[in-house]
């Protein structure tokens, strides 16, 4: 049987990765201006984000919930709830991102919105890095 303190630390390593693979699609599109690979990269990043999600995520949140919403002002579920409204939205805003880029046939160039794709990585960035606080916070 895996033990919970297994799975946090997978899914860190994996989140960890993905801040790779999205560090890396950024340097693909703005130093080899090679904006498909960028797209792929993106893409399976949040494949992996959406997995790691239903895995890893779901069942811990729904459990810590309570503790969260008992006692909202201790350091600890401050960091827990910021942390994961800002991954939801980064959830979302990386599928809606990817969705419209396949709805345009998979094209790089009809997938125009910069914004919204800086906000996406900012978000990303910000829930990860709260995770990251989450994770040292933790005893296990």
């Amino acid at each position: 049987m895996v033990t919970m303190e297994l799975e946090r630390q997978v899914d860190l390593t994996v989140q960890l990765v993905i801040l790779g693979m999205l560090l890396f699609g950024l340097w693909l599109l703005r130093s080899k201006k090679n904006m498909r690979g960028h797209a792929l990269i993106f893409t399976a990043a949040t494949i992996i984000n959406l997995m790691t999600f239903f895995l890893f995520m779901v069942l811990p949140f729904l459990n810590e919930w309570g503790e969260a919403t008992a006692s909202p002002l201790s350091v600890h579920s401050f960091f827990m709830l910021v942390h994961h409204a800002i991954g939801l939205v980064a959830l979302v805003l990386s599928v809606f991102v990817v969705g419209r880029w396949a709805a345009k046939r998979l094209n790089p160039q009809g997938c125009k919105g910069k914004s919204l794709m800086y906000a996406t990585f900012g978000t990303w960035f910000g829930a990860l890095g709260l995770g990251v606080v989450l994770f040292l916070l933790e005893p296990g």
